[in-house]
């Protein structure tokens, strides 16, 4: 096997490897929930659509999983998409029993398996596989009253009205009259710190009702629990989830330098604040001091800080003035902390025994580590198949002229 060769298939097996790992390039199901009811011994057929929005040519193996799968059939377990196909809408059959054992909610799922057609190139075979799944939740009506509720915050800032999502189902046999829908509110010490009411309703038996209960918080931003509670009287029910109110932020509130002389070594006492609930650990900041051309003349990072929630801490930076004129320069302080950045500038004026900030922030920039990690990753994946799609090009087009001789 020439060297040409075993290169391009090298390349091929990346390129397949890059194509099939990344979601972006793969295939999706719809819905991805599914709530079923069960009625007696009937059977009940159910709709997924399958998304293939690249129009590739794969089959889709189906397969129940969970405690849902004893009563999933397939008329085919086999779905074949051929090119430029976009989606296929499937259906499969849950057979029940006459009476079921279980009660209340069942849960399992539809798992559908991409199985790319097999790619041969000479001596070489390249396939993978991707698996996405409908998750199928059976709700078994439970004597008497019974109901699952659900909670899902919007987005919550300070001062702004915000929502939570609520669903109650209604799992019993039973209807729910004048049922009162209450969210409570604890802070980080489980302390409880608002209440919020919702509107009285009444759900039938099987019934499912989705509905927002307003608020605008007027909490400190930080980490809270948010407790849904549901009751008739007779029966009830609650439900916990945490939730956010802004995000956390380092700030700088102030700037001193104190027996200051130029040429000398300057200690700036930068005050930070935070403005969360919770503690914020292995914080620290990076002091860059340039003057108007651009000309850096400190940098300096400083030690690792702890802020208790709403603390204000004071870190120090140093600047040697030795090789320093009196006169207008920027200073730009980086904060690292929770893998966020938050950038700060001030305008700062040197004199012969002094240095004085302005406080007026001159600029400010907020960004996630994280979410610049991911999109460097797109990039690099992004040129990685334009290079290989070159690569392989060059090498047919090289092979090519070599047969033309």
């Amino acid at each position: 096997m020439s060297m040409n060769r075993t290169f391009g298939y090298s390349m091929l097996f990346i390129l397949a490897f890059l194509l099939f790992a990344n979601p972006v390039f793969g295939f999706g199901v719809v819905p991805a929930e599914r709530d079923v009811f069960y009625a007696g011994g009937k059977d009940i057929h159910v709709r997924m659509k399958l998304m293939n929005p690249a129009g590739g040519e794969f089959d889709i193996l189906l397969r129940a999983e969970g405690d849902t799968a004893q009563y999933i059939r397939f008329s085919d377990p086999l779905v074949s998409f051929a090119k430029g196909e976009k989606e296929k809408i499937i259906t499969y059959t849950l057979k029940f029993p006459p009476n079921m054992a279980n009660k209340g909610e069942i849960t399992g799922k539809v798992t559908a398996i991409q199985i790319p057609k097999k790619v041969s190139a000479g001596d070489a075979v390249v396939s993978a596989s991707v698996a996405v799944s409908q998750t199928v939740r059976l709700m078994v009506p439970i004597t008497g009253k019974y109901a699952r509720i659900r909670i899902s915050p919007g987005v919550l800032e300070i001062g702004k009205e915000g929502f939570f999502n609520v669903e109650i189902q209604n799992l019993g046999d039973e209807d729910l009259i004048s049922i009162n829908p209450i969210i409570t509110i604890y802070g980080p010490l489980n302390n409880k710190v608002a209440v919020i009411p919702g509107d009285e309703l009444t759900l039938r038996s099987k019934e499912t009702k989705k509905f927002p209960i307003l608020w605008t918080p007027a909490l400190h931003a930080g980490r809270y629990r948010a407790t849904l509670s549901v009751s008739d009287g007779e029966f009830s029910v609650s439900k916990d989830v945490a939730f956010s109110i802004g995000e956390p932020l380092l700030a700088v509130e102030s700037i001193d330098v104190a027996n200051f002389r130029l040429g000398g070594i300057a200690k700036l006492a930068i005050a930070i604040s935070s403005n969360w609930n919770l503690p914020i650990d292995e914080a620290y900041a990076k002091v860059r001091i340039e003057d108007a051309s651009g000309t850096v003349y400190a940098e300096y990072k400083t030690a690792e800080t702890f802020f208790d929630p709403f603390a204000t801490q004071v870190v120090d930076a140093f600047w040697d003035t030795t090789q320093v004129l009196a006169g207008a320069y920027l200073l730009t302080v980086d904060l690292h902390y929770l893998k966020k950045t938050t950038e700060e500038r001030f305008n700062i004026t040197v004199e012969e025994d002094s240095i004085t900030a302005d406080t007026v922030l001159t600029g400010k920039v907020v960004a996630s580590e994280g979410e610049n990690s991911n999109m460097i990753r797109i990039i690099l994946l992004f040129i990685g198949v334009q290079t290989l799609f070159l690569v392989g090009f060059v090498i047919y087009r090289t092979k090519k002229r070599k047969n033309a001789m």
